[in-house]
């Protein structure tokens, strides 16, 4: 039975550590700032503001960048092609994450004794 993708995007990855602006994220990704403001009005990107509205970005979001410049430029994917490609690697990554705590909670009850249903052995 598939597993049905959440009910919501998940939240954009925020990691501690250093922010920076827009101008040294375009320059680390090797992208134009202007091509880095047009994929936030694409909804690609998701940059903190501070409280005075500048873009901040982490360093989640820089490879975020890089993986949106690669799947542009070397792929030729155009941006709903791209959007859709990050949604489901969003959606895989919550997936992930669902799959380690039932596997985590299954370890937990590994130390129960088996049982039976039906005849057949069952084992949690």
């Amino acid at each position: 039975m598939p597993v049905p993708p959440p009910a919501q995007p998940p939240a954009p990855r925020r990691e501690p550590g250093e922010l920076y602006p827009i101008a040294k994220a375009a320059q680390a990704v090797g992208i134009h700032p202007q091509t880095l403001r047009g994929y936030e009005r694409s909804g690609l990107i998701q940059p903190y503001r501070v409280p005075g509205g500048q873009r901040r970005y982490s360093r989640a979001d820089l490879d975020r960048l890089r993986l949106i410049r690669e799947l542009s430029v070397r792929e030729g994917i155009n941006v709903p092609g791209i959007r859709r490609i990050l949604e489901l690697l969003d959606t895989i990554a919550v997936l992930r994450q669902r799959l380690n705590q039932v596997q985590a909670r299954l370890r937990g009850l590994g130390e129960r004794p088996t049982g039976r249903c039906g005849g057949d052995t069952v084992t949690p």
